[in-house]
């Protein structure tokens, strides 16, 4: 019987794997691309969980709420390692697309106003 449990503990958890990754890819968030975003979401909401009661900021998990996610982030922590790792060329090409729109929309005020002090366009 507890071998069942384990089982099923287990396979309730790895339904979960990797969605933070899955959630910042499909979210339309303006938040800056990046490379390994579920793995810093995961690290973050950890790292805010063992901080107890005091939390991060204004965050702070109950003793409650630990007890029944940080399990979660731990087991899932590797498998969103992995999940960033298969996303790692699209989240690189994203992120370069538009580090250069950003550069790109620098260099254009600039040429309005005049002022040609920004950073030149990086080389490829």
């Amino acid at each position: 019987m507890r071998i069942g449990k384990a089982i099923l503990l287990c396979a309730v958890m790895s339904m979960g794997a990797g969605c933070i990754n899955i959630a910042t890819h499909v979210s339309d968030s303006d938040e800056p691309a990046g490379v390994y975003r579920g793995t810093s979401e995961n690290a973050f909401i950890t790292a805010v969980l063992l901080s107890g009661p005091i939390g991060i900021g204004c965050l702070h998990a109950s003793f409650p709420q630990t007890l029944a996610v940080l399990p979660i982030c731990l087991v899932d922590l590797p498998l969103e390692v992995v999940a960033d790792t298969i996303t790692f060329p699209y989240d690189y090409s994203v992120s370069r697309a538009r580090e250069r729109e950003k550069i790109e929309r620098k260099n254009a005020k600039c040429d309005e106003t005049g002022n040609s002090s920004e950073e030149p366009m990086p080389e490829e």
